[in-house]
């Protein structure tokens, strides 16, 4: 069997080079090898034997859609550039007859013909550009796809980069369940509130439904935007999303607090609509679940920190690990957001809602409005998790408002 080969370069180097060689001791019958990478790096001078691809439109997977139906194989080892490929990765694999794609995290044997009925998704889904293979395979009905368990023998996180963003982005890669059956759900709620978020708004849903537990339900609420971001929901078709508009901005607390009365489950996940969740997250939220106190109206855990340094490039920050909160004096010295943020629907109807401050229009600080209201109800419960992404970007509000916090705090008991 022919196979082209594509290697995915998703960084401004050359590091695609080294992915030559293992591929050379391969038995694969190999017709041709390119190399899709940033539009504005040229590789041709590099190596006679690839083919440069520039990106189309920055979205590896739209890239790959064009390409694929035009090569002369009928199949196509998709390969991440700064993977490790096995030098026994074979094509045999593809036994079942309706299967169209082997792989992994790392590498994918895919049929080029089936890229017409299950494309890859865009970069508008993607909190990364390395995630487009654990996403495309997770989301495939389990028919379709062979997963190569045994990684040795296929491709692995390379051990020969050393950067901490690259060993994150390749640990988190791996937390895709790609072996689930149909999903279950679990009895949440996630609610987002979005203004203005049009870059990030795909990815935030998105990732709420890439796991083998998913949310009962997700409410977005579009508070008055007057970027892509109206556009963007309406092009969700998915029973377990439901979208509404306002006509113009009212504020965060007002846009979660319409969501509030259709909320049916027990349970409620706060999501801003620029950050995202884990692959996972709702099977670890199941377990942790387990734990929260019946008496505590809030459970919260640890924030995973990303600084956008431009669209869809991201700079791992490290774990914001929380801690307990047993007073409201300590609740004010908290460093940093207190999140991710699971509510008791019944305390929160029990405070009327989202609690909208006097302070500058009720626009900031609502989370701390609530939780500190919250915080008289019953103790404020913290167990030892990460499941949250937060996303470090210039137009963040809170990145925007630093200056305001001890304003904030002065007037928080009037």
């Amino acid at each position: 069997m022919l196979v082209s080969v594509v290697i995915l370069a998703f960084k401004h180097n050359h590091s695609f080079l080294k992915m030559l060689q293992p591929l050379k001791q391969t038995n694969l019958k190999i017709d041709a090898v390119y190399c899709i990478h940033p539009s504005n790096c040229h590789f041709s001078e590099t190596s006679a034997d690839v083919i440069s691809i520039p990106l189309l439109d920055d979205d590896y997977g739209a890239t790959l859609n064009h390409l694929l139906p035009k090569m002369n194989a009928s199949h196509t080892l998709i390969v991440d550039s700064q993977a490790s490929l096995s030098k026994d990765i074979a094509i045999h694999q593809l036994t079942q007859q309706d299967t169209i794609v082997t792989g992994n995290h790392f590498a994918c044997l895919i049929t080029n013909h089936a890229i017409l009925h299950f494309p890859f998704p865009d970069k508008w889904l993607l909190p990364f550009p390395e995630s487009l293979l654990p996403f495309y395979l997770c989301t495939l009905p389990s028919e379709k796809k062979n997963l190569v368990t045994q990684s040795s023998n296929w491709a692995t996180a390379s051990n020969r980069n050393k950067s901490t963003t690259y060993r994150s982005i390749a640990d988190w890669q791996q937390l895709y369940e790609l072996e689930q059956a149909q999903s279950q759900t679990i009895p949440v709620t996630v609610l987002i509130a979005n203004y203005n978020q049009g870059n990030y708004l795909d990815i935030a849903i998105a990732s709420c439904l890439t796991g083998s537990i998913v949310p009962e339900a997700i409410f977005v609420s579009d508070d008055g935007s007057t970027d892509s971001s109206p556009y963007r929901l309406t092009n969700w078709n998915h029973p377990t999303v439901t979208t509404s508009f306002t006509d113009h901005n009212q504020g965060k607390v007002h846009a979660l607090n319409d969501l509030l009365p259709s909320v049916q489950t027990p349970f409620i996940l706060e999501l801003d609509a620029d950050d995202w969740l884990d692959p996972n997250a709702f099977s670890v939220l199941a377990e942790t679940l387990k734990m929260w106190p019946t008496s505590s109206p809030l459970l919260y855990g640890n924030l995973r920190r990303w600084k956008e340094e431009r669209l869809h490039q991201l700079t791992y920050k490290g774990i914001a690990k929380g801690r307990a909160v047993s007073s409201s004096s300590s609740l004010r010295q908290y460093r940093f957001p207190l999140g991710p943020r699971i509510y008791r629907t019944a305390s929160l109807r029990c405070l009327g809602g989202f609690i909208q401050s006097p302070y500058e229009e009720g626009r900031l600080y609502e989370d701390v409005s609530t939780i500190y209201q919250l915080a008289k109800i019953g103790p404020l419960h913290y167990e030892d998790f990460t499941i949250y992404n937060v996303r470090d970007h210039a137009q963040s509000i809170t990145q925007k408002n630093h200056s305001k916090w001890n304003g904030f705090l002065k007037q928080l008991d009037h």
